[in-house]
């Protein structure tokens, strides 16, 4: 098994969010670049339309996570752009497909 850069584990993650996304009828998908190295992907959906901060890893080294900061603006911008904030995460393994399943964390502001 080959060992992947982190940027091709980012477009690895991409792709298998995007499937998911469009597998689970959601549309008009429309990706971001965020500070030129994460992702996030507009997507419209029929009981809500989110925003999706992707948060792939190497499948052998857990997810590191945002960290407050990130969180609050990320949280904020969707909200500017009325849509809900997630979080996927996922481990993506030396072929590119996922190891495990795609952790969905549903973001808000915290009271």
């Amino acid at each position: 098994m080959q060992e992947l850069s982190l940027a091709e584990i980012g477009i690895a993650g991409e792709k298998h969010i995007e499937s998911w996304l469009k597998g689970n009828g959601f549309t008009n998908l429309k990706k971001h670049s965020i500070d030129g190295e994460k992702t996030e992907i507009e997507a419209d959906g029929k009981i809500e339309n989110i925003l999706v901060h992707i948060l792939p890893f190497p499948a052998n080294n857990p997810a590191s996570r945002l960290n407050d900061d990130e969180r609050t603006r990320f949280i904020i911008r969707a909200a500017k752009m009325h849509r809900v904030a997630y979080l996927a995460s996922m481990g993506i393994d030396g072929e590119k497909e996922l190891a495990g399943e795609i952790t969905w964390e549903k973001l808000r502001l915290l009271d």
